[in-house]
């Protein structure tokens, strides 16, 4: 399960768990740059406000084969 963090009505971060359903289909766009940083992968979308973090290379692997 993934750990998110959700900003609260109060304006606090808190971390929720998510689980990604393996028969949903997803879509991503094709305007993403992959970036190495610290050890780990940012997925940034550059033509608007959305990114990922990947904290492997095992998970970009797996990324990139979605």
């Amino acid at each position: 399960m993934d750990e998110i963090n959700k900003e609260t009505d109060t304006g606090e971060d808190r971390v929720i768990e998510a689980e990604i359903d393996i028969n949903k289909r997803y879509l991503f766009p094709k305007e993403l740059e992959i970036v190495e940083y610290k050890n780990t992968y940012l997925v940034i979308y550059t033509e608007g406000i959305m990114w990922l973090v990947l904290q492997s290379e095992e998970e970009l692997k797996i990324f990139k084969l979605i």
